[in-house]
């Protein structure tokens, strides 16, 4: 099926958020059309206690806002689907705001073009 995936120990120390640059860019030349899926299992368990498998290391709140700004400014990222959540297991709502967080980061800039102080 030619899937690439990338074991986590290679996006340590801050290669994460470029790593998805290139590969969403990869895909973006071969495609017509890009839907982004998120699964709130690969957070870190300190940003997304609600999820059915928490990771003690994982993606930071920061890696995940900053990595769906990059696909809200790709013209063939179309959606964005945030999966996994699992409101019984989320103490004290932390998983449902990171995850409405990251919504509202993607569409701040998809549809207003909203730009992070970090760009």
């Amino acid at each position: 099926k030619k899937i690439q995936t990338v074991p986590f120990e290679r996006l340590r120390g801050g290669r994460a958020v470029p790593a998805f640059k290139s590969a969403l860019a990869a895909l973006s030349k071969k495609s017509d059309i890009v839907l982004l899926s998120v699964d709130l299992d690969a957070m870190s368990l300190a940003v997304a206690p609600g999820v059915s498998a928490p990771q003690p290391e994982g993606f930071s709140a920061g890696e995940l806002y900053e990595m769906l700004e990059i696909a809200a400014k790709n013209k063939k990222v179309f959606s964005l689907g945030l999966f996994e959540l699992s409101p019984p297991l989320d103490a004290n709502d932390a998983t449902s705001r990171l995850a409405a967080q990251a919504a509202w980061k993607f569409l701040a800039v998809k549809c207003f073009k909203w730009e992070s102080r970090r760009s």
